[in-house]
Order: structure tokens, then sequence, then C-alpha cells
């Protein structure tokens, strides 16, 4: 069983097949695919299933063989299996029913016909209770006859009835084994006989199979819905009519001493036994006695009422408990309460399931409730909720900045194209506020492009889809190329770059351009925020397996208050001055991250800071 629903084994080479199934009875039952008679066996002796629908024709072990292999292993002798095939020939179906198929549908399939035949396999037949005696009934004498015949080999008590009232008369004096029906009876038809005789006690699980000559297939639903075991049309073959009492019979048998198997186990089932299933059980269980007293509750109980063992019993249940409790479940009304919230005192809410069971018997009579804490299982689903939530906002915050990034690229790159013209065009040239308005233009799209950049990069990081590509490094002629990148920019700034120190033949594991683009953005916010006439120092040193890159400058600095949010995507730390987007720190973070490494930084307000990028250590053979 999954969930208190059946476990059905689907086992066909044909997904078509497979999904039409899944959609017939998806509501009816657990579902598992086999693809082979071999991985079905697999499947089947990790967990047996309830039911097993198996087509006739798979490649390699067939229908019938994979049969034969199940009734030949102990563990999966008693399983039900219902073949599918379009072939309809005797020779199969007796071949079939020899090992004891529970069921056949032909194919193509019909979505009633298979609910109403799984409904019928499920209903399990009550257990002979005496020699085997097959009661038929039809208002033909011929068919009568003819059925007689054809069972006289099967050593059965055959009595043959030609309506349902002398059907009736018959059950009452002996019940039956087995009952063979006609559909067309005068007076009451053979299903609404077949709905009376399922409805009473002492026949609901005596097997019935029409033969009858409505062989359409709304007829053969009709009849096991009505609870028929099996369908015959008329005119039958011999012995396919013969193997499918056999196999009815054999049913009820094997019903009848796994029943009486499971009575004399009970029997042996101790009280100290039963003492110690309850007090183990999962679920909480409380017994009152008629004033309402605990007179019974197990750990669970106690731990979910927050009591002690020496306090669970002889008084009321708690208030928080009691005072949310419906009278209709305490009267027994309503035995059955789903998702009551309850708030213990200093606890989180709780959301519990309730039933109540009564106990008359015994020296007093007793109310039992059973209490099945859900919280862990709706939190757990919350959180997979939040979960794909968070997801779906990621893949939507990507495929935005995908968009932006192609639709704004565009026409910027338009725009910086033709400002490169302007600027760099002897033939015509502009004068000189011409030129410094151009420039403006083509530096602030310079800065706009870096700043898409930097924003689809921290997209994809966020939703996952971030790569770098680490590879043995030769630090110092890339940082070294850095610095010659800025020193215009330094220079224009009244900043000084002092040259590369430190440990200048460290190897390190990087990504060559991921790693450039973070000291691009150090390097030039140390100009950008440097004191006219300081200075910008880079150097690097060897920890063991690790390296440092330090870029130190003797700018405004940082308060404790700025640093703590430093790294925060569009976070400028309320300074004016230089353009920026707030961006640049959050992404040099991410990528050094990414590269397995750390961006930290030291800084104290009006004496500078030290930015540093921490990286493993390339190994020897790199070097």
């Amino acid at each position: 069983m999954q969930d208190g629903r059946p476990d059905l084994l689907i086992v066909d080479d044909d997904i078509t097949i497979v999904r039409q199934l899944q959609n017939f009875v998806q509501d009816m039952a657990g579902l598992r695919v086999a693809r082979s008679g071999e991985d079905a066996l697999r499947l089947c002796r990790q967990a047996l299933p309830d039911v097993l629908l198996l087509d006739l024709h798979l490649h390699g072990m067939d229908g019938l063989q994979m049969l034969a292999a199940l009734r030949a292993d102990p563990q999966l002798a008693q399983l039900p299996v219902i073949f599918m095939t379009a072939e309809q020939s005797a020779d199969v179906q007796v071949r079939a029913l020899e090992l004891d198929v529970a069921g056949w549908l032909g194919k193509p399939l019909d979505r009633d016909l298979v609910r109403s035949r799984l409904r019928a396999v499920l209903r399990k037949p009550a257990p002979v209770l005496a020699g085997p005696t097959v009661l038929a009934v039809d208002d033909d004498a011929n068919a009568l006859e003819a059925l007689r015949r054809a069972l006289q080999a099967e050593g059965l008590n055959f009595v043959g009835v030609a309506s349902g009232a002398e059907v009736l008369r018959e059950v009452a004096a002996r019940p039956p084994d087995l009952l063979l029906l006609d559909v067309a009876l005068p007076g009451t038809d053979g299903f609404e006989l077949a709905r009376q005789l399922h409805e009473r006690p002492d026949l609901a699980g005596v097997p019935i199979i029409f033969v009858t000559q409505h062989g359409d297939v709304a007829s053969e639903v009709r009849a096991l819905e009505q609870g028929a075991f099996d369908f015959v049309s008329k005119p039958f073959a011999e012995p396919v009519l013969r193997a499918r009492v056999r196999h009815a019979l054999r049913l009820r048998q094997r019903a009848a001493d796994a029943l009486q198997k499971a009575e004399a186990h009970w029997r042996q089932v101790s009280d100290s036994q039963l003492c110690a299933i309850v007090a183990q059980a999962r679920e909480a269980i409380v017994s009152l006695d008629e004033a309402g007293r605990v007179v019974l509750a197990n750990e669970s109980a106690r731990r979910l009422l927050g009591l002690p063992e020496s306090q669970a019993l002889g008084g009321p249940l708690p208030a928080w408990l009691l005072d949310v409790l419906p009278a209709t479940l305490l009267d027994g009304r309503e035995p059955l309460l789903s998702d009551l919230r309850v708030t213990p005192p200093g606890r989180e809410p709780l959301s519990l399931d309730v039933s109540l069971s009564r106990q008359p018997g015994g020296v007093q009579p007793l109310r039992t409730l059973a209490l099945f804490d859900q919280t862990p299982r709706l939190r757990a689903e919350q959180q997979a909720r939040d979960q794909l939530r968070l997801e779906a906002e990621s893949r939507a915050k990507q495929m935005m900045m995908s968009y932006l990034a192609h639709e704004i690229g565009n026409p910027l790159n338009g725009v910086l194209g033709m400002t490169e013209l302007l600027l760099y065009s002897p033939a015509e040239p502009l004068t000189a506020g011409q030129l410094k308005r151009v420039q403006l233009i083509h530096d602030n799209g310079l800065l706009l492009r870096r700043l898409m950049q930097d924003a689809l990069d921290l997209a994809r990081w966020e939703s996952g889809h971030f790569t770098v590509v680490p590879a043995p490094l030769r630090l110092a002629p890339l940082v070294e190329s850095c610095l010659t990148a800025q020193q215009e920019a330094a220079r224009a700034a009244g900043i000084t770059l002092a040259p590369l120190s430190g440990d200048l033949d460290v190897w390190v594991q990087a990504d060559a351009t991921r790693l450039q683009q973070c000291l691009y953005n150090l390097i030039g916010n140390a100009c950008k925020y440097g004191r006219a006439g300081g200075r910008v120092q880079v150097d690097l040193q060897l920890r063991g397996q690790q390296v440092d890159i330090g870029v130190a400058d003797d700018g405004i600095g940082l308060s404790p208050e700025q640093v703590e949010q430093l790294f925060q995507p569009f976070q400028r730390l309320g300074r004016s001055g230089p353009p920026g987007h707030g961006l640049g720190l959050a992404v040099s973070r991410m990528l050094v991250r990414a590269m397995h490494g750390e961006l930290s930084v030291q800084s104290q307000a009006g004496v500078g800071s030290r930015f540093v990028i921490t990286l493993p250590r390339a190994g020897d053979s790199a070097c």
C-alpha cells in the first residue's frame, strides 16, 4: 500500500499504453512502471505490489514466462496478475489461467473496464467453507446442460436453477462456493441479482462469474461493478471456462488458508505485546473514562501533551486541547477530524489529525483518541513550496536580465560605435567643446555596458548558472598587465601606482579573465577614491596553500558601518564624487568565491583601505 492506496505495478514496453493506464487509474492506486519482465521481477522483490498489470507480448521474457517465474517464487507466488493483450486464443487463456492469472483485459483498453477489473481483483474472495459447490443460474435448460457437461470432469457439486428466486432459496439453504450467472433471467436480471448477493454478508466474498451472450464491454464493466469476479462470453470454449472456474476456486481456498494463518498468528500475540505496540506507536494515543479522565497515554501522547509520566494519568486533557476539540468528535458523531490547529502554551502552533474510537466493554467504557502531528509534514511542504517559488523568481530574474542585456546592448553598441567615429575621425575634427561632450557620452556608455554585464553576472550567480574555468595561472604577469592598463586613470586622478611587490613567482588556481575583471575593479576603485597625490600599492603574498593579492590605498577609507554594507549590490555607501553603480565589489566577491577564494577588506576612515583577494595556490606541477 502507498498512503493507504493499493500499489499497482504496470509492466508494458509500450509507453503509449503505460501513459494510458496511468491516466485511467492514477486516482485509484499508487503506480510503478517496469518496461521488461526482468525489471518487473526486480521491482516486485524490492516491494511487493498489490496488483500487477502485465502485457503478454514483452521483449525478452514474455508475459507467460514472467507469470511462471512469479508463481515459482514463494515470495511472489500469491501476487494477483491481470493480463493485457489483443490475443484472444483459447490456448493462451488456458495457459494463463493455469498459472492463476487474476483477470484479462483485451486491447485496445477501455477505461471503465480497466477500473472495474482492478476493483474486482482487489476484492478478496471469501474462503471455501465446504466442498466446492457451483450454483449455475440460466433460464435456458440447454445452457445449464452445457455448463454441467463442461464442468463434470472437475469433480464439482453442480447445481442448476432457472431464476433469481430459486437462487435465493438455494443460497439460504447452503451458500455455494461459486456462482455462474446469466444476465437475461426472468424477473430479476443477472446484474441486480449479483448486487443483491454481493450485499449479503454471508455471500459477499463468494466469487461470481457471469456466463452470458451479452459479451460487450459495457456489460462486462457493469458486471464487474456489481461485484463479479470474472466474465465469460457465450459461446465459450470449455477449456477456458474450466480454467476460470478452477482459478476462482483456488483463489478462494488460498484466501481461506491465509485467513486461518493470520488468525492463528494473532491469537499468539500476548497482552504484553499489545501494550508494547501501543506504547511505541508513533501516534499519540490517549484513552479517557466516562468522566473524561486520562487512563492511558503512550509516550507519543505524553510528549505531545507536554506532561511527565507521573502527571499524565488521572486528570482531564489539557485545556489548550480540550477547548478546541468539537463536541461532535467527543460524542462520536464525527469520529475523524483533520487539520485541527492548536497552540500549546510556550510552543509553536500544531496541526493535528484526530480520530476517536469507543471501547464499550471491559471494566469501564472508554473513548480513545489517536492524534497525529502533521506539523513536520506541513512545514516540509511549505519549505518545498518556498523553494519552488524562489527558483521560479530566480529563473524569471535571469530571463529578464538576459532580455535587457540583449535589448539594451544592441542600441548601446551603436551609440558607442558612433561616438568612437566622432572621437577618432581626423577627417571631421570636433571643436574642444564638442569633443568634451562626445567623450562624456562615450564614457557613460562604457559605464552602462559595465553595469549591464555586472548585473547579468550577478543574476547568473544567484540562479546557479554562473560558471568559471579555473586553471593554473602565473600571477605576476596578469597583475602587472592590470596595473599598466590603469596607469592613465591613475595619472588623471593624481595617484601613483607603485611597482608590484612581494612573492612574484607564485601560481594560483584561477580563471584569468574573471580574475582580471576583479583586479581592474579593485585597482580602479583605489584610484577613484584615493586622495590626490596618494599612492596605490599591489602586493602578492604566499601563505601555505593560499595566495593573497593585496590592493592598498591611502585614500578616504571606510567606517565600520560602511564596511558592513560594502559588498551589497547597488550599495554606494552614500558617497558622491566619481561615478559608479554599486555593483563592482558585489560582483568581484562573487567571482572570487566562484574560484574557491575570498575577497576581504580592512579599512579606517581617513587613513585608507586594503582589499585582499585570497585564492588557492596552484599545484607544484603547474610551477
